[in-house]
């Protein structure tokens, strides 16, 4: 292997160090994750910590790219590729999303991350009934990552209070868009 391909993760106690520093100010965080970026430029989960951030700041095509670098520094990165996927469907590139979300359908039907998938698709065709039924046992199969549980849960209320309020299937602008919208800006953690 060539040493250039060669990934040199960050040690995690600077990693932590760092997030503690930035506490729940994005800008902070984003300039730490710069810094350690710096020093460790081929580590694929600093670069999704960026996408993440960069997210929750809506520049999304800037947390496209650093979540794709992640993915193509590491494959199986699963949750970083279910993110890159998101950022793209709520940037309405529902193709793109289906082809980073590719891999994860090949899942064991009872992961998590193929769970939420399979239930975003439902949700872009207007399936409600299998959206809800697919987000909903992917948050209860899904007991790695809370704050992704916590993105799932907001946007089950939404699509709860979506569903009271009688929105129709004739609306110029889907309301499963409407929804993903407001939630595109959740940062994941892992």
């Amino acid at each position: 292997m060539d040493p250039e391909d060669q990934i040199e993760t960050c040690p995690r106690d600077l990693l932590e160090q760092a997030m503690r520093q930035a506490g729940d100010d994005d800008a902070a965080g984003l300039a730490a994750l710069e810094s350690l970026l710096d020093r460790y430029p081929r580590d694929p989960g600093l670069h999704f910590l960026r996408g993440s951030i960069l997210a929750s700041l809506r520049r999304c095509e800037d947390a496209q790219a650093a979540m794709e670098r992640a993915v193509e520094m590491a494959p199986g990165f699963a949750l970083a590729r279910f993110q890159l996927g998101f950022v793209q469907f709520t940037s309405g590139d529902a193709e793109a999303a289906q082809t980073a979300w590719a891999p994860l359908l090949t899942a064991p039907e009872d992961d998590p991350l193929r769970l939420f998938v399979e239930g975003l698709e439902a949700l872009a065709r207007d399936d409600f009934d299998t959206a809800v039924a697919r987000l909903t046992e992917g948050v209860s199969r899904n007991l790695q990552n809370e704050p992704l549980n916590q993105n799932m849960r907001l946007l089950l209320q939404k699509l709860a209070e979506t569903r009271a309020g009688g929105d129709t299937e004739g609306e110029p602008v889907s309301s499963a868009h409407l929804l993903l919208q407001q939630s595109a800006t959740r940062r994941t953690m892992h």
